[in-house]
């Protein structure tokens, strides 16, 4: 392991005071002076007196390593008043590389209150990843009261980090965890994690926050600076990574022990059964380290070439493996040369035809485009658009998410094309049509195409698709089975459009996974639930209004109808590319200030303003200058 390999320098005393921001010295000083307060030792425990007995010795500790603060943690810690939920569903996930780290665990539940467990993962080879990772809601094995939480009804809905330091050597393991230990009661306490002790007042002078002014509740049944600093406080850094080192040989040696055996045993029994089981789990680890793979195959060969592990004597030519010796040794020319016969000496036309082909290859005129590899002839062409990995290639998405390890943003327009050459195929193989004439394996089809979309351990490939609606029906086989595999929906309406309100959404038949109040949070959840309903309710009452007209609504619908007419203009968005064709010069509105203006036209404090005040405009405050220029031209005229 590269921690253990090459280790930094175990002169703590030595160690170069380091720069930190406003967050990170917030940080270390609470920890310093709440380890230092004046607590007997059944509180703290007495490890932290002696690893922590100054401030200069705390802060060797902390240059060895440095702490990095999740995104918006700084804001938290400076306002007077205390996070949101939303804050600590917010916290970045474990990253892939290994480090000690402080995390929070968010447990939800309809209608009740939010509740938060904090924790340190301190783990010398695997960090905090397998800890946190352990936080699942059938684990039995959970903290107490997390436990209880859980058969009461409640659910882990996020686990996100705090702060965080990379993986340390084992020469600083110790002394780290004991500060992370540190790390840990300060934020249970600073965000009122722990359940209430009598032992409250001796911290009450480190707290932002009133216990009674958090919206979650606590889960962590102590603080942690009663728990002993474990890993071998008592050992200089040196002897830490002696012992590391034997450990890890000595790890290596059992297991290495116990797999031999495992593997023999598992011969004795079934050799046949043993070798497929041990070619298909090589395969998948192939699978998953190509890289590794053709790295580590491409030193080989080039190792048997120097080496000439692999030599035909005749052709005086090193070869890189022995399958390919041997294919070698069966060709024609090798044959003849070892049998003296001389190769023919070459034409003039063969020159020429050699020629043609090397210019054909230099002009590309045999050109694959997926695959950027030219060929010197049409049938050298064709015979590799064949192959798998040109099949592979074409599919390109695939290709940059398996094969180069990027994220991939793949826009298809449209989706309703693919669902056509399918049924059009279908048809010429003489497959009775099912449902409105499409074919029987539309779901199938469909299926088989959208979940090759998805995430994977080397990348991702997300997906936004055009999807045409065959007269509008959304009950169509062909837009309801690809609704079936999307995250969200937008819908552009026909109807909306003809009233002049640009971009066309409609409201009510556009849906989304993440309009759930754990991801978007409480108050945008609410405001855009009501929102719809308005809408909704306005849609209900549009055939009675033009049967019998407003008159005849009671006087609470008549405000849901001048309400919901005023939501439908503001829903119109000028945007700034449309600014030169429009006039309408393009606004950019910030999420809480949209959630605030839906919320004053919902609650009634916008009556007062005229229709057209909505359209075309960001913010209520732009609304109401505008209503109020409105209103005025009209008392003028």
């Amino acid at each position: 392991m590269s921690h253990v390999m090459e280790p930094a320098s175990m002169d703590i005393d030595s160690t170069p005071e380091l720069q930190l921001d406003a967050v990170q010295t917030q940080i270390e000083d609470l920890t310093f002076n709440l380890v230092s307060i004046d607590a007997p030792s059944w509180y703290i425990n007495p490890d932290f007196r002696t690893l922590f007995k100054d401030r200069s010795s705390y802060d060797s500790v902390a240059n060895c390593a440095p702490i990095e603060a999740a995104p918006g943690l700084a804001d938290v810690l400076s306002s007077p008043e205390p996070p949101s939920v939303d804050f600590f569903l917010s916290l970045p996930g474990i990253p892939l590389s290994k480090i000690f780290a402080i995390y929070c665990i968010v447990l939800l539940k309809a209608g009740c209150k939010a509740l938060l467990y904090f924790g340190s993962g301190t783990e010398q080879y695997d960090g905090a990843e397998k800890r946190v990772d352990s936080y699942k809601d059938d684990n039995k094995s959970l903290p107490r009261f997390m436990l209880k939480a859980i058969k009461d009804g409640y659910t882990i809905a996020h686990k996100g980090l705090l702060c965080w330091t990379p993986l340390p050597t084992p020469g600083l393991v110790p002394r780290v965890r004991g500060r992370f230990l540190a790390f840990e009661a300060v934020f249970t306490m600073l965000f009122h994690g722990c359940i209430p002790f009598i032992t409250d007042p001796w911290i009450e002078h480190l707290l932002l926050w009133a216990r009674d002014s958090v919206e979650w509740g606590p889960l962590c049944s102590h603080l942690s600076l009663n728990e002993a600093i474990r890993g071998g406080l008592d050992l200089t850094p040196e002897e830490l990574e002696i012992n590391a080192a034997i450990r890890l040989a000595r790890l290596k040696e059992n297991g290495n022990k116990r797999s031999q055996k495992h593997r023999a045993a598992k011969r004795l029994d079934d050799l046949d059964a043993y070798r497929a089981a041990d070619r298909v789990s090589k395969n998948a680890w192939a699978d998953k380290n190509r890289d590794k793979v053709n790295r580590t195959a491409a030193k080989t060969k080039a190792k048997a070439k120097n080496l000439r592990l692999f030599y035909c004597d005749t052709y005086e030519l090193p070869l890189q493996s022995q399958a390919m010796l041997d294919k070698h040794l069966l060709t024609v020319s090798h044959q003849d040369r070892a049998a003296g016969i001389e190769k023919p000496a070459i034409t003039k036309s063969a020159v020429a035809v050699k020629a043609v082909r090397t210019q054909a290859k230099l002009e590309k005129l045999h050109f694959c485009e997926p695959c950027n590899k030219p060929f010197d002839n049409e049938w050298s062409l064709k015979r590799h658009e064949g192959t798998a990995l040109h099949a592979k290639r074409l599919t390109l998405a695939e290709y940059f998410r398996d094969e180069e390890g990027q994220d991939v943003l793949l826009f298809i327009d449209n989706i309703f094309r693919f669902t056509q050459a399918g049924s059009e195929v279908s048809a010429l193989l003489g497959r009775i049509p099912s449902a409105v004439g499409y074919q029987p394996t539309l779901a199938v089809d469909m299926g088989l195409m959208q979940e090759r979309i998805t995430t994977t351990q080397k990348g991702s490939i997300t997906s936004v698709q055009a999807v045409y609606v065959p007269a509008d029906d959304l009950t169509d086989p062909a837009p309801a089975t690809t609704f079936a595999h999307l995250d969200a929906t937008t819908v552009l309406s026909r109807g909306i459009s003809e009233l002049g309100i640009y971009p066309a959404v409609d409201p009510l038949d556009s849906k989304s996974r993440m309009l759930d109040p754990r991801v978007i949070g409480q108050d945008h959840y609410d405001t855009a639930t009501r929102v719809q309903q308005m809408l909704q309710e306005y849609k209900s009452l549009q055939d009675i209004i033009a049967i019998l007209g407003m008159d005849e609504l009671s006087e609470a619908d008549k405000l849901t109808v001048e309400r919901a007419r005023k939501l439908q203009r503001f829903l119109s968005q000028p945007f700034t590319v449309a600014q030169v064709f429009t006039g309408i010069e393009g606004k950019l509105v910030d999420l809480k200030d949209t959630i605030r203006s839906f919320k004053s036209i919902i609650n009634g404090e916008c009556d007062d303003l005229p229709e057209g005040a909505f359209y075309m405009v960001g913010d209520i405050e732009s609304a109401r200058a505008k209503g109020e220029k409105i209103l005025a031209d009209l008392e003028k005229s």
